[in-house]
């Protein structure tokens, strides 16, 4: 099997202000499976954002193991420094999130475009990338749009096309239509879908419904910090 992605026996622990610890993640172990759409589903509370945020290098494990393998080379996270996990995550990871976390005060294809810049591409290879995905998302119209001037649905739209402008390795999606009514949500579930087709992306989404879970090429169930 062609794994892009192992963890063993992950733990992850909160404690807000003086309130008791929270133990989200109890030893959780998960492998990704390269070029598959995982659904990772469960209710609110299971650990599902904690788990993607891990593996998208956004927070740090207490205890466990997690390695990548993007470009056919295993390497341990703990290896790397805080700037060289910045650098993979612009290189290699695309996020979606619930709320789309657009910058307000730049249009569409500037929002898409920024990730690309991060990444040093020039200006004019950029533009044409953002506006071909622009192309690609249905909203080719709305490219001098700023967010507020959007639908939640174009916005979440905007949002993926940003998370594919440097060409990723992976997709992680945190309820990417929970702040979306049906109609939308099943667009962009159309969309994304078709999307992680095309580009042959390995795509992982959390989700509590089971309607978007059911578009899935794999689903794994979280229960009390663990793959159930």
């Amino acid at each position: 099997m062609d794994y892009i992605y192992k963890c063993s026996n992950i733990t992850k622990s909160y404690r807000i202000a003086n309130q008791a610890v929270t133990h989200v993640l109890k030893g959780l172990s998960l492998e990704i499976v390269r070029g598959e759409f995982l659904a990772i589903v469960g209710p609110s509370g299971v650990g599902k954002s904690t788990l993607l945020h891990i593996v998208g290098s956004l927070d740090t494990p207490e205890n466990g193991e997690l390695s990548y393998n993007f470009e056919n080379i295993w390497t341990d996270i703990k290896s790397y420094s805080s700037e060289q996990l910045a650098e993979i995550r612009n290189k290699h990871i695309g996020f979606v999130f619930q709320f789309h976390h657009l910058l307000p005060e730049f249009t569409s294809i500037e929002n898409i475009m920024i990730p690309a810049f991060i990444a040093g591409l020039p200006y004019k290879q950029a533009l044409g990338k953002a506006k071909s995905l622009l192309h690609e998302v249905g909203i080719e119209n709305k490219s001098d749009n700023k967010p507020m001037e959007l639908s939640g649905g174009e916005q979440q739209r905007v949002a993926i096309a940003r998370a594919l402008i440097n060409n990723p390795s992976i997709v992680l999606a945190d309820e990417p239509t929970g702040n979306l009514d049906k109609d939308n949500s099943e667009s962009v579930m159309e969309l994304i879908r078709k999307l992680q087709k095309d580009y042959n992306l390995t795509f992982v989404v959390a989700t509590h419904s089971n309607e978007i879970a059911s578009r899935a090429d794999r689903v794994v169930k979280m229960s009390d910090g663990l793959i159930a």
